[in-house]
């Protein structure tokens, strides 16, 4: 037989309410003054960019770098770059 007690207990969250694009500034927020989500386009389609360092980095033995870059700062940077590669789209 298992006997069982009742527990409340606090848990403590974060939960994303924006992203600032670290090229432009602008900050994205989730939700609305109504607590609707809003710009879920905007959040999802933002590049993240995180690198851990190795030995002989310029940047630094171990370092971990990242970025947070919005669509039109990603498109604008680094379009002539870029391959698409697969896309669902066909």
């Amino acid at each position: 037989m298992k006997k069982f007690n009742t527990v409340t207990e606090t848990v403590e969250q974060k939960i994303l309410v924006s992203k600032t694009c670290d090229v432009c500034k602008k900050e994205y927020p989730v939700y609305d003054d109504l607590k609707q989500v809003i710009n879920d386009t905007e959040i999802n389609e933002f590049v993240h960019i995180k690198n851990n360092c190795g030995y002989g980095s310029i940047i630094g033995d171990g370092d971990t770098v990242e970025i947070d870059v919005c669509q039109y700062c990603f498109k604008k940077m680094f379009e002539k770059y870029w391959r698409i590669v697969d896309s669902q789209w066909g």
